[in-house]
């Protein structure tokens, strides 16, 4: 592995843990009334595709916005071109305060191309509605982005 991709990687890994620390200690997060983790498998197309398992921890709950760290693992890539298995570190914001929001992601999927035989970075930028209950329970999104049209579905604890 070249260093290039070795220093990626190690990037990559500390803005993950710099996401759960602050969804998990941070001092300053406000007290409101969002679940601190939601959990949700997503997977999109056209033109790229994606299939991701996804885990985002609170890390402001500042009153209209909410804000997410978010990581991922799965498959990410371009059709008919690069793609492979990787990891993704984003951030999520939500709008408002009952159970229907207006979401945007935006971060980077690093990857690896077994065909290719090396190491890729996409930008992940999306929009979409989510319903979601500040109190926790269901989650339901549908997004359009970077990578396409998507749909997840998972839990908020």
């Amino acid at each position: 592995m070249s260093n290039t991709n070795q220093t990626s990687r190690i990037l990559l890994n500390l803005v993950l843990i710099g996401i759960i620390y602050l969804g998990t200690n941070n001092p300053l997060m406000a007290q409101g009334e969002f679940n601190k983790i939601n959990a949700y498998a997503s997977v999109g197309a056209v033109p790229g595709l994606e299939a991701l398992m996804n885990i985002e921890v609170l890390v402001n709950d500042g009153g209209y916005f909410t804000w997410y760290g978010r990581g991922g693992l799965g498959y990410g890539g371009i059709l008919l071109n690069q793609g492979g298995p990787g990891v993704l570190a984003a951030m999520t914001m939500l709008s408002g305060r009952k159970n229907h929001h207006i979401e945007v992601n935006g971060g980077a999927f690093l990857g690896y191309d077994n065909n290719y035989g090396r190491t890729f970075i996409l930008p992940s930028l999306d929009f979409g509605y989510r319903f979601q209950k500040p109190s926790g329970g269901f989650l339901f999104k549908i997004k359009t982005g970077i990578l396409g049209f998507g749909i997840g579905l998972g839990y908020a604890f």
